[in-house]
């Protein structure tokens, strides 16, 4: 993507941000498209990520009216351009013919781009500012075959040598086999068929008859059995033939000089013609993926909050496609008023997931990839992204998880603006609950302070009663059915939810008197906290049964 600065984001390994480019390298056609897609970079200002949603848009509209674009022949233009750009570098014929063969993809290209008309104006601006080039495609096509050997007439005087190489080898030809087939000769031979080594052609003659045949020997087989000669008779022939080939090869040698150099000439638009269609394959291969996932493109809001309708983890969505479990959408929703989401509810209940679908769906938009949402999805634009995801321990500064976290938490406080997304995984973990239940506290203050939009899971009750009262943050969790102990992967807002340990260690099979000694000794007000948020739980299950029941009801009816 041109233009802008790119987000800063701090772990951006913790969301697979890498797994995403090289996903959408494999629908990149070029070896520079694929280059381009890997470096893709998500941007930090409004217009230009609105740009290259609509680029992505507009590619989509290509592919739908106007089919895939003609890619035939483009070869990478980078190396080619490298050498040219080095005084004196003469190319190969191959590489020259390549050159060619791109130089009229661009010229196919430009012809796809005209047939779009208004529907993408964009991605048509793309394809016309190819450079045409022409002078120099007519030039390569008059001196090189689509292989890159220069054509007897790149000039007079190579078509004058290749008549006069045909002739003399010709006679050559002649003379020889008009010697393989003289009776004193023929005993001597063991084999009858004109050959040539180091330049000059020879006949095969049997080792033990070497002194029958006058000549110089040149070569002869492994096993010493055959040795093979040039006769006397053929050596000025042959000499001739030689220095001919020498001529021949100086003056194809000067030819790809002068190609070059007419080449070197046009550097500037050879590059912006090497840059054009990767920048142009970059935009079909957003396109295509965008087709994959079944992608919607979001609207991009100068301000206000996070709006992902039916959110889905596209690594996961691709896992689908290998045959996986399909992904169950999520709906994302934080910003306006509330400036802090709190997710809460069971380990392995998707938790974690939605806080990484949020972050990678955000850097998605911000490069100008579609998302796998509903229509209706909105993001702001983020300058910064921080995401504390994950257990981590550096063992070469020898610190904790904690330590780690703690360290990583002031270097996000230090930079930390109203224009950054935050995301923390088990806040408060990795310490004593109490003071982690308290430093997470503060440390959430410290982000709504400085305007940060803020999502965070945890375990913590007291973090779960500071969401309630804070006017800033809500509570939210990821729904999870106690009866089957298993997580239904929606997110529930307005109420936080449960751990459900002591449930799900008792259906695993843990002994009844541990889990009532557990019981026990949970205090009084998490007791009746579990109790309520069990209590609400339940009542929404209840509430999602009647309301499924009326609808039933209402479509039979």
């Amino acid at each position: 993507m041109e233009g802008g600065r790119g987000v800063e984001v701090a772990r951006a390994e913790v969301l697979e941000w890498a797994e995403v480019t090289t996903l959408l390298a494999r629908f990149a056609v070029t070896a520079a498209g694929q280059d381009r897609a890997r470096a893709l970079a998500p941007r930090r200002e409004a217009e230009a990520v609105r740009d290259a949603l609509r680029e992505t848009r507009e590619a989509r509209w290509a592919l739908a009216a106007g089919g895939e674009p003609p890619w035939d022949g483009v070869a990478d233009l980078r190396p080619i351009v490298t050498q040219l750009a080095v005084e004196g570098a003469t190319l190969e014929g191959a590489a020259l013919a390549a050159l060619g063969r791109t130089i009229e993809a661009g010229h196919r290209l430009k012809g796809y781009g005209a047939r779009l008309g208004r529907g993408a104006p964009g991605v048509a601006d793309r394809c016309h500012a190819l450079p045409t080039l022409r002078p120099l495609l007519e030039a390569l096509k008059t001196a090189l075959d689509p292989e890159g050997q220069l054509l007897d007439g790149a000039s007079p005087r190579l078509h004058g040598l290749r008549r006069r190489l045909q002739a003399v080898r010709g006679d050559l030809q002649e003379r020889l086999e008009a010697l393989l087939a003289d009776p004193e000769i023929v005993p001597a031979l063991q084999e009858r068929y004109v050959t040539v080594r180091n330049g000059r052609y020879v006949v095969p003659v049997r080792g033990d008859a070497r002194r029958r045949i006058h000549g110089i020997v040149h070569d002869r087989s492994a096993s010493g059995a055959t040795l093979f000669i040039e006769p006397q008779g053929v050596v000025e022939l042959n000499n001739h033939l030689v220095h001919l080939a020498l001529e021949e090869r100086d003056e194809e040698a000067r030819l790809l000089r002068a190609l070059t150099r007419r080449a070197r000439a046009h550097l500037a638009e050879l590059q912006a013609l090497a840059d054009g269609l990767a920048a142009l394959d970059l935009a079909f291969a957003k396109a295509r993926l965008a087709e994959r996932l079944d992608a919607v493109e979001p609207e991009i809001a100068d301000a206000g909050g996070v709006r992902l309708l039916a959110a889905r983890h596209p690594l996961l969505v691709v896992q689908g496609w290998q045959g996986g479990e399909p992904v169950v959408p999520i709906d994302l929703r934080l910003g306006d008023d509330t400036r802090l989401l709190l997710l809460t509810g069971p380990n392995a209940g998707g938790k974690t997931v939605a806080l990484k679908t949020l972050g990678l769906l955000t850097l998605m938009a911000q490069a100008g990839l579609h998302l796998p949402v509903a229509e209706g999805s909105r993001l702001p634009v983020f300058e910064r992204l921080f995401a504390l995801i994950g257990d981590e321990q550096s063992l070469a500064e020898n610190l904790s998880t904690f330590s780690s976290f703690v360290r990583q938490v002031r270097e996000i406080l230090e930079r930390v603006d109203g224009r950054s997304l935050v995301l923390l995984d088990e806040l408060g973990a990795g310490t004593d609950p109490a003071e982690g239940a308290a430093l997470g506290e503060a440390i959430l203050e410290a982000l709504l302070d400085r305007g940060a939009l803020v999502a965070a899971t945890t375990h913590l009750e007291p973090l779960k009663v500071f969401a309630a009262l804070e006017p800033r943050a809500a509570n939210a969790t990821v729904a999870f059915d106690a009866e089957r102990l298993a997580p239904i992967f929606r997110i529930e807002y307005g109420h936080p939810g449960q751990s459900y340990a002591l449930t799900i260690g008792a259906r695993l099979g843990l002994p009844p008197g541990l889990i009532e000694r557990a019981r026990g000794r949970l205090a009084t007000a998490s007791r009746r906290l579990e109790a309520l948020l069990g209590e609400l739980e339940a009542r929404v299950r209840a509430a999602e049964a009647r309301a499924a029941e009326a609808a039933r009801l209402q479509q039979e009816a």
